[in-house]
């Protein structure tokens, strides 16, 4: 999984290649890492707005401890209904079921809310009538290829989103609100963290909802990957939410992106460790920029 293109609901495509794997550079604490923890040890709640499944490996130990202090919620754009399956006995459940189910109980195990809207994950699918059948990794890289998945833009994801789900933006404008005070956590528009144009799809859906008409009471920020990290962002290393929580949240993170068997295999199978290598290490240190006038 290391060197391999994650599919679908994934959380990598190919134009990222090996840089995803690269390590992130040192980095320095500074005074708004303190402030970003102590507003949710003081009741702000976090909420992260993805576009798949399993992507808030991201920030899973921040999740975690801020429903130790306060409320954390996934909010999730699609089902995952373009994605691979591992599984092979899955059905009669359809793919977006069965991933649906999987980041409930990833989230029941991080301690976190979930929502799943209702915009699809890409265009392809190998599963007739949406039922999960198991389909090789190698049927699955040729599948996504063939479809031109990795070609649709930004722009033109989320306008296939306001026609299939148009009540998303609203929708999501009235979990941000009922979640107030709150600190709203989504991807960058530029690169969505590695890449992946669902992910800028939903920046650009957040992005344009933050710098219309906000949802009161409510900041915004990105998740950057490390090489993109600025001295400015925030940091947050997980080892240090270890010691003022009593928890460790880095290992509930890797339990719950465990979880995730339809997208990586059974626990326990080299596919399943793989990943958890892979993607473990950006839940090791979070980092976070505020967004232009996304502060509350």
């Amino acid at each position: 999984m290391a060197t391999r293109l994650v599919l679908g609901q994934s959380l990598a495509i190919e134009r990222v290649g090996k840089s995803i794997l690269q390590p992130s550079r040192p980095v320095r604490q500074n005074s708004a890492n303190a402030d970003f923890i102590e507003e949710i040890r003081n009741g702000t709640n976090l909420v992260f707005i993805t576009a798949h499944q399993d992507d808030e490996i991201y920030v899973a130990p921040l999740l975690a401890f801020a429903a130790d202090h306060a409320r954390a919620a996934i909010l999730c754009a699609t089902g995952g209904e373009s994605g691979g399956c591992l599984l092979a006995n899955a059905a009669p459940l359809t793919l977006r079921e069965v991933r649906t189910r999987e980041l409930h109980k990833a989230a029941q195990l991080i301690g976190a809310e979930a929502t799943v809207f209702g915009c699809r994950n890409g265009t392809s699918t190998a599963h007739p009538d949406g039922i999960a059948v198991f389909e090789s990794y190698a049927d699955s890289v040729a599948r996504w290829k063939a479809s031109g998945e990795g070609a649709h833009t930004p722009d033109q994801v989320a306008a296939r989103w306001r026609t299939e789900c148009p009540e998303f933006m609203e929708e999501l404008r009235e979990h941000i609100e009922a979640l107030t005070p709150c600190i709203v956590v989504t991807f960058t528009k530029d690169l969505g963290m590695i890449g992946h144009n669902e992910h800028r799809a939903v920046a650009l859906v957040v992005h344009n909802l933050f710098s219309g008409d906000p949802p009161p009471d409510a900041a915004l920020y990105s998740v950057v990957h490390p090489d993109r990290s600025r001295e400015d962002n925030v940091r947050i290393h997980a080892k240090h939410l270890q010691e003022i929580g009593g928890r460790d949240y880095l290992q509930v993170a890797l339990d719950a992106f465990a979880l995730y068997e339809s997208q990586f295999g059974p626990i326990g199978c080299p596919e399943n460790k793989d990943a958890l290598a892979t993607f473990g290490h950006f839940a090791e240190t979070m980092h976070l920029r505020p967004a232009e006038g996304g502060t509350k």
